[in-house]
């Protein structure tokens, strides 16, 4: 996560920032007020979870500031990202199951760090036809827990039927709203 540098009214400077991990009210003290990033490594970061950060600034005389918005992350390393859509030009990448998987997966670790309960029990490839109402659940289940985090919903262009084929923009803007 990174951030942008904090001023302070006393005159002070700021001292150090302090990161918030809001799904297990971890606070994490970054230290001097540079560099302005922050990358956790605590240990307790475990692959495929999902992680809530809030950043706030502590002045030379110890006076913490607001904290700020949340900002989101799993921990997935997502087959083809970004998925590819075809063109005249070029092949394209095809939507396929283990995208689906992947996409549950994320969006069942956000909810959990929202405190909201997983809407999947197997995180397996799809199999068979995907259609946008199984794309629609899960912008729906992450849109939910976006909104119990404080957080605007993640911006999701649609189709026209809802049996309509998926499309790569569905993929990847679903992966953009758990990043």
């Amino acid at each position: 996560m990174t951030w942008s540098s904090s001023s302070t009214a006393s005159g002070s400077g700021i001292a150090r920032y302090e990161v918030l991990r809001v799904n297990d009210n971890t606070v994490i003290s970054v230290g001097l007020p540079s560099p302005l990033a922050y990358t956790d490594a605590t240990g307790f970061v475990t692959p495929g979870g999902g992680y809530a950060y809030r950043v706030r600034a502590v002045d030379g005389n110890n006076v913490a500031g607001q904290y700020s918005l949340v900002d989101i992350a799993v921990t997935i390393a997502f087959q083809d990202d970004p998925v590819i859509a075809a063109s005249p030009t070029v092949a394209g990448t095809p939507v396929r199951g283990v995208h689906i998987g992947q996409l549950r997966q994320a969006v069942d670790a956000i909810r959990v760090a929202a405190g909201l309960p997983m809407i999947w029990a197997s995180y397996a490839d799809a199999t068979g036809p995907i259609y946008l109402d199984d794309v629609a659940t899960l912008q729906t289940s992450l849109n939910e827990a976006r909104y119990r985090l404080g957080m605007l919903p993640a911006p999701f262009t649609g189709a026209a039927a809802l049996r309509d084929p998926v499309r790569a923009a569905d993929i990847n803007e679903i992966r953009a709203g758990v990043k």
